[in-house]
């Protein structure tokens, strides 16, 4: 990330504007160097030497930071502790629209044909993906499955999700998920069938922007595939509500 959002209300924030000048200096330089890394903070050998500071230098401006509630300690690292930027996830957002996720369900949507969907039986415990498939309009995925629909319409299906999950949890260590029950592959087609691509994409890009929500912070284990096809999850991953405050 060569660049990061910087936001005119700090002149506004009191826990920013108390900090004495060295102080505020360092904030901003390891904001950027964190924004080479996701919002996380380098370990005290890498601000040592990006900073031109010693280990005591750099442990006293962390503990100032972190007293400021600027930075926040997380799990990992070294030492078994390190820090992020407080906020990152919220102000340093990727854009809901270029994202490359975004991207690649649009362009999955776009390529698999529309048929019929299968029928599912309420007895089944444990069934192969077998979607009901939604058309749309290549932007948004509201409406339900006609046959007479083209061969041309875009549609995303319930594996789509699966696959970008899967591909996520790889990334950042949560719990892959296998073969959908039944009541989990009606939560699905339900959340494709009411949000487009973007609001999942957003979803799933806080997700992997916060710490918190893959349990690298606080006691909580971390997001599961149940849980982000929970119609109340989903509601507030994309309307921001799990993104951190201002700093």
């Amino acid at each position: 990330m060569d660049w990061f959002r910087f936001y005119t209300n700090v002149v506004e924030d009191p826990k920013v504007q108390c900090l004495d000048g060295d102080t505020f200096k360092g904030w901003v330089n390891v904001l950027c160097l964190a924004a080479k890394n996701e919002g996380i903070v380098p370990d005290e050998s890498a601000l040592s030497f990006h900073l031109r500071m010693d280990v005591i230098g750099i442990r006293s401006l962390v503990d100032r930071l972190r007293i400021a509630t600027l930075i926040d300690p997380i799990k990992g690292g070294r030492n078994g502790k390190r820090y992020a930027v407080h906020g990152w996830s919220k102000r340093q957002y990727k854009s809901d629209t270029s994202t490359a996720r975004v991207k690649r369900f649009r362009e999955r949507s776009k390529t698999v044909a529309v048929t019929p969907p299968d029928t599912d039986t309420d007895t089944e415990q444990n069934t192969p993906l077998t979607p009901r498939q939604n058309g749309g309009d290549g932007e948004g995925l509201s409406g339900s499955v006609s046959g007479g629909q083209s061969d041309q319409a875009p549609v995303l299906k319930s594996e789509h999700l699966v696959e970008a999950w899967n591909d996520l949890a790889e990334r950042t260590g949560l719990a892959p998920v296998g073969k959908l029950t039944n009541g989990r592959l009606k939560k699905v087609e339900a959340l494709i069938a009411t949000n487009s691509v973007d609001d999942i994409g957003r979803a799933i890009d806080t997700i992997e922007a916060s710490p918190f929500l893959q349990g690298k912070a606080g006691d909580w284990n971390g997001a599961t595939f149940d849980w982000l096809v929970n119609e109340t999850n989903f509601a507030k991953l994309t309307e921001g509500n799990y993104d951190q405050s201002a700093h």
